[in-house]
């Protein structure tokens, strides 16, 4: 089995260190190129915005929303979790307005990949 995690930003080092604990292959993914051959992805703690625009920036999304539409486990833990949600509410209309439409001072919902209710 060939876990990977996504290693742009955050806690992606604890993650690889806990499944290679477990006798996990555990690869880095920094590219879409890496997520070929993967079995599940784990997308780590960190911080949120900074993580999707990195995603963004490696053309990340549409192929982790493709893992995600095939079947293959995606995994989000607390940032990742956020960046897997088919909805976010962001009051802050400071933060992510590059990223979700916003009237005034009501922001709408947005997401980054989506594929889990949370």
């Amino acid at each position: 089995m060939i876990i990977g995690v996504l290693a742009l930003q955050g806690d992606f080092i604890e993650h690889i260190r806990v499944l290679q604990s477990l006798h996990v292959d555990a690869r880095e993914i920094r590219t879409p190129q890496n997520l070929n051959s993967l079995d599940g992805l784990i997308i780590p703690g960190g911080e949120s915005t900074t993580i999707g625009k990195l995603m963004v920036e490696y053309g990340l999304i549409k192929p982790i929303q493709a893992m995600i539409t095939k079947g293959k486990p995606v995994w989000g833990t607390c940032a990742g979790a956020i960046l897997i949600a088919n909805q976010v509410f962001d009051t802050n209309t400071h933060l992510m307005c590059a990223r979700h439409e916003h009237t005034s001072d009501v922001c709408k919902p947005y997401r980054w990949i989506g594929g889990i209710d949370i």
